[in-house]
């Protein structure tokens, strides 16, 4: 029973000295004190999950939207090597000149709204890397979107349209 007794107590003893090695200072800490870690990026918009995907949402269809991911892997020199998908949701699979590969999700997630999700690499994923290639698909988007905008507004200021002009003529049928 003494064993037993004397284990408890050293198991207790070192509980005790876990709580308060553990427990914090009671002092405030001071405004200028950057001890710890730092913090975190701004985030602008993105998601990370911890699979390594990186997300943001975008305005526009899916077949809009996706176009714009076709025109970004393009511009930064990417291969598309596979398209597939369904009624809400596209996949691309791609592939840098050095052999990177990378997946790319697009998700509508309402008629006019849609998630792109980016994963470089295996594992855990290159981050930086799924965010420059969003900031490119956010450029392509919004360049495409500006672009529709400018078009409409043309349309509508030149006053064209279509049908018959409001002065038309008639001929009278010839009398014999």
């Amino acid at each position: 029973m003494a064993a037993a007794s004397k284990r408890a107590r050293w198991i207790g003893a070192i509980l005790v000295a876990a709580a308060i090695a553990c427990g914090g200072s009671k002092e405030p800490s001071k405004e200028g004190d950057k001890g710890g870690a730092p913090p975190p990026a701004p985030s602008a918009g993105y998601e990370t999950s911890w699979t390594g995907y990186v997300s943001k949402t975008f305005p526009g269809t899916l077949d809009d939207d996706v176009e714009g991911v076709k025109s970004a892997l393009r511009a930064l020199g990417l291969e598309i090597t596979e398209e597939s998908g369904g009624l809400f949701e596209k996949n691309l699979s791609a592939v840098g000149g050095d052999g990177t590969s990378l997946v790319v999700t697009v998700k509508e997630i309402s008629k006019d709204q849609t998630r792109v999700s980016v994963k470089v690499g295996y594992m855990l994923g290159d981050g930086d890397a799924a965010r420059r290639i969003l900031s490119e698909v956010e450029g392509r988007i919004g360049a495409a979107k500006a672009e529709a905008e400018e078009r409409r507004r043309r349309w509508r200021s030149s006053g064209s349209g279509t049908g018959m002009s409001a002065t038309t003529t008639t001929t009278a049928p010839s009398k014999k």
